[in-house]
């Protein structure tokens, strides 16, 4: 199982260094480029699913079968490096057990940390003031926002701060709020909050997450910095975006 892990880090790393090239070639192009960043964690998972399932073992299997078939023989090279990795991963299957107990540990941990924060936010919202802007319902805290808040049916949250700029500058946090409600962005952001906390371990993972954070939120402050209104200190909601 370590080797596995070490292994799903690698070809996340790989696939992660092809999203960031994706990425600017997108923003070069004016499109967004939080796709690049969705491919590179669903074609991990993909393959990281493929390589532990019976079937992908049987391939393997046959695969080895007709070039031992075929009498095709590998080089004395090849067959030291193979012996050598094998040896690792030996080494390394020991502490499998182990490795197990932590990543179950701080995934419950972490899991628990997660669903916490967004029940304490929710218990929190039932106490902020109702506001209407351009004919919509939106959601007036202390300090918290600007952001959306909730997953399936998310609503618009601005800081009290913030009601105190230009109605122009409210308008258009608000419309670019709405923007991501459209484009589903809070599913997004709970998704990876969810494998991140799954795989605490998987470093190539944590870092794809927080680059799909950064380019869902791209957008929103390149305009509010064209607007002179980026808040005047950052804070992070339940899901670690950051507004």
């Amino acid at each position: 199982m370590t080797v596995w892990m070490l292994w799903a880090m690698a070809i996340g790393g790989l696939l992660a260094a092809a999203a960031h090239v994706l990425e600017s070639t997108l923003r070069a192009f004016g499109r967004p480029g939080r796709w690049a960043w969705v491919a590179a964690i669903v074609g991990a998972l993909v393959i990281q699913a493929w390589s532990i399932v019976p079937w992908s073992k049987r391939t393997t299997v046959s695969t080895r079968s007709s070039l031992a078939a075929g009498e095709v023989a590998a080089t004395e090279a090849l067959l030291k490096v193979g012996e050598a990795g094998a040896a690792v991963g030996a080494f390394l299957e020991r502490f499998d057990t182990w490795v197990l107990i932590a990543w179950v540990s701080v995934s419950t941990v972490l899991l628990i940390g997660l669903v916490g924060g967004l029940l304490r936010l929710h218990k929190r919202s039932t106490g902020w003031s109702v506001h209407s802007i351009d004919g919509a319902d939106v959601l007036v805290s202390d300090d918290f926002g600007p952001a959306l808040l909730g997953v399936r049916a998310p609503r618009i949250v601005l800081p009290e701060h913030v009601m105190a700029m230009d109605p122009r500058v409210i308008r258009v946090i608000c419309a670019h709020e709405a923007e991501h409600r459209a484009a589903h962005d809070t599913w997004l952001l709970a998704a990876g909050a969810f494998l991140a906390s799954v795989m605490p371990w998987n470093a190539a993972l944590w870092w794809k997450v927080m680059r799909l954070r950064d380019a869902i939120e791209d957008r929103l402050r390149r305009a509010r910095s064209e607007l002179g209104c980026v808040p005047a200190r950052v804070r992070r909601d339940p899901l670690g975006s950051r507004r």
